[in-house]
């Protein structure tokens, strides 16, 4: 029970969706058995053809169930068991007259064809054959209406007003029931796709937002950052710093282990500097060997936080295939000064950086 309650709230949520095959057979099981009692009914009221009729209907609805396993023609199979409800819908009705509920069911049909266009792929996708059985179903309805109002039933049943009565209420409740099922089916595809759709965009974001290596910001994303930073000291008085870093000698780690070994070095060098920040500090990869650091306080902060990622840069090790490779940072500060814009504090954090690379490298300079 718990796994079938676990079921219905993954299709209701978006993350499971039914199967159109065994949708389809369902749907087709129903009718064919709201068909089987109709057989049961008539042949106890010896309606002999509506009696026939109906066997008919069952052995036809058991052959688009098998069908709609194994055809890939949903929409052919569709209009045929639209084509069989309308058909037993008008004579059944104009046999027996229009008390007992029959037409009804043509109803249903305008949301299922909507429905059944919409669940089609989407290179077949269209609206203009649910809209003509729409229009069809509209005519078909009324000139039945029209008809059996102005003429008897061509078959008189002796049956008194309590059967016809129940005989309406089936109807009716069936021709509700199979509007629901539409209804849930179409808000399960509607969820599915959501959630689909929500997913692809998250997608997208990461791709658009992220650099896929080190999973870092990428300098898009940081330059969206550094504006709200910018903003935020110009307007709010409040104060930020950057911290602009550089692997030293990285070539040579290309050179001697491979990209592959470089990658690798990457990826650690980037997972140090995100576990040496504060939550509300922000990391990106701005280039090649390159990470840009945006610390939202002065650069006193900034300082002790690029102090302590050289530290742990220097002391860590990146082991690949065996070989362990260790590599050391440099990295230059710049902090917020009134009349900065974010070109300006970057090339002074550049300068910052360049002046540590050419000093001996591995070690952290303030403007």
């Amino acid at each position: 029970m718990q796994e079938f309650l676990n079921i219905i709230r993954q299709l209701f949520s978006g993350k499971r969706t039914i199967d159109n095959r065994i949708k389809y057979q369902t749907i087709s099981g129903m009718i064919g058995l709201v068909h089987l009692i109709y057989a049961s009914a008539f042949f106890a009221l010896r309606v002999n053809i509506l009696f026939i009729y109906n066997m008919l209907a069952v052995i036809f609805y058991m052959i688009v169930a098998y069908l709609f396993g194994r055809s890939k023609k949903l929409r052919a199979l569709f209009i045929s068991a639209y084509i069989e409800i309308m058909f037993h819908s008008i004579i059944a009705t104009t046999l027996i007259g229009w008390d007992f509920g029959f037409m009804i069911y043509t109803i249903t049909m305008l949301p299922l064809a909507f429905y059944i266009s919409y669940t089609t792929p989407a290179e077949t996708r269209s609206a203009k054959i649910p809209s003509f059985i729409s229009l069809m179903t509209f005519i078909a309805y009324f000139v039945t209406l029209i008809f059996v109002r102005n003429n008897p039933p061509l078959l008189g049943i002796d049956l008194p007003e309590s059967g016809t009565t129940l005989l309406y209420y089936f109807n009716t409740l069936m021709a509700f029931s199979y509007v629901w099922i539409i209804s849930v089916l179409f808000t399960v595809e509607v969820a599915y796709m959501q959630h689909n759709l929500e997913s692809e965009n998250t997608s997208l974001e990461k791709l658009a937002n992220f650099d896929p290596l080190t999973k870092l910001l990428n300098r898009r994303s940081m330059n969206t950052h550094l504006k709200e930073a910018l903003e935020k000291a110009i307007e709010q008085d409040e104060t930020f710093s950057i911290i602009m870093t550089d692997i030293d000698n990285f070539k040579h780690v290309n050179d001697t282990y491979g990209h592959a070994a470089g990658d690798e070095v990457l990826v650690k060098i980037s997972d140090i500097l995100v576990n040496s920040v504060r939550e509300e500090d922000i990391v990106c990869r701005w280039g090649g060997e390159e990470m840009l650091i945006l610390i939202k306080a002065d650069n006193k902060v900034a300082y002790s936080a690029a102090e302590r990622i050289r530290q742990d840069v220097e002391d860590a090790v990146t082991t690949v295939d065996g070989k362990k490779i260790k590599v050391t940072m440099t990295l230059g500060i710049s902090g917020y000064k009134k009349g900065d814009n974010i070109r300006s504090m970057v090339q002074k954090a550049d300068i910052c950086l360049y002046k540590g690379k050419n000093s001996g490298k591995n070690q952290v300079v303030m403007a």
